[in-house]
């Protein structure tokens, strides 16, 4: 069944990034076809550790795991100045697109990149990465309220 996802209000006192994380149980390619893609508010996403195994991901998505261990790596830096510029100066890049980076948030393991009509919302809880891609068709807002508003719910879950 589909969880109820909540339109998130992200504080510093929701990271939970500096805890360790553990590996993540159960199935959760449902989480992205029905909380994600299902809800019309992303067109792929993508879950993976913070470790950047991948976890669920949409089959339209070509990634890497390098794609993924770049992403993870760039969420585990703790300075905001560092995080900036290191996603400033590589951008991000998802099944070979190289997306700009719009705004990043260090503190909230929160980034917002663009790619023409295309962008992307990442963010991180304790031990999960949640990548949401938008398209023609989805406004950035919907996309990003719904992988913060997921991201949330799981944050709420222990995850």
């Amino acid at each position: 069944s589909k969880a109820t996802v909540s339109v998130l209000n992200w504080s510093a006192a929701h990271d939970t990034r500096r805890q360790p994380s553990t590996m993540p149980p159960g199935p959760w390619q449902p989480w992205v076809d029905e909380n994600m893609v299902g809800s019309g508010q992303c067109a792929a996403g993508i879950i993976m550790t913070l470790e950047g195994a991948i976890l669920a991901y949409s089959p339209c998505l070509q990634i890497t795991q390098e794609e993924m261990t770049k992403i993870a790596n760039a969420l585990a830096i703790t300075d905001q100045d560092t995080f900036e510029t290191q996603l400033g100066m590589d951008g991000v890049t998802v099944s070979g697109a190289k997306y700009m980076l719009l705004r990043a948030f260090c503190e909230e393991g929160l980034v917002y990149c663009k790619l023409k009509q295309a962008g992307l919302c990442i963010t991180r809880t304790g031990c999960l990465i949640l990548i949401g891609v938008y398209t023609n068709g989805i406004t950035p807002g919907q996309c990003n309220m719904c992988v913060e508003g997921l991201a949330e719910y799981l944050v709420e879950q222990g995850y």
